[in-house]
C-alpha cells in the first residue's frame, strides 16, 4: 500500500509540474526569426505578396539584406516584413520561425519550476520504493 505522505508528495510534485508547464506556453516570450527560403519567377499560388517598391524604407532594407542572406529576429510578428515580396521579375520567399526567447527571465523560469515538480515526483517514487524494500526494515 502506498504511504499517504509519499502519495501527497507525488501529487504536489505533479501539480507543480503541470501547473507551471502551461504558463510557459502562455507567458513565455517568443521571438520571430526571419530568413530567406528561396526565389521563383512563378507567382505564388494563393499567397498574398507585396511589391518591393511599395514597402516602407526600413522593410525594403530588411528585405534586401535578407535576400543577401542575413537573418533577422523580431520581437513580434507585426514588426516583420511580408513573407512574399516581388522584386523585379522574381518573387522572394521568407520564412518566419517562432522561437522562445531564453534571455527573457519568464521563459526559463517557468521551466525550472516544472523541473522542480518533476524532481519532486521522482523523489516521491524513490522514497516509496525504498520504504517497500525488505532490506531497509
Amino acid at each position: 500500500m502506498v504511504s499517504r505522505n509519499h502519495f501527497a508528495l507525488f501529487f504536489v510534485g505533479l501539480l507543480i509540474m503541470v501547473a507551471w508547464v502551461y504558463p510557459f506556453f502562455v507567458f513565455a516570450d517568443y521571438d520571430y526569426r526571419y530568413e530567406s527560403v528561396g526565389q521563383s519567377k512563378d507567382s505564388p499560388d494563393g499567397r498574398q505578396w507585396w511589391v518591393f517598391d511599395e514597402l516602407s524604407p526600413s522593410d525594403q532594407k530588411t528585405v534586401q539584406n535578407m535576400i543577401e542572406g542575413q537573418e533577422y529576429t523580431f520581437e513580434s510578428k507585426v514588426q516583420a516584413p511580408p513573407t512574399v515580396v516581388k522584386k523585379g521579375e522574381k518573387y522572394y520567399y521568407f520564412d518566419d520561425t517562432q522561437t522562445p526567447d531564453w534571455s527573457n527571465p519568464r521563459t526559463p523560469g517557468t521551466l525550472l519550476v516544472s523541473l522542480m515538480g518533476l524532481i519532486t515526483v521522482l523523489q516521491s517514487i524513490r522514497l516509496e520504493l525504498v520504504s517497500r524494500d525488505p532490506a531497509s526494515l
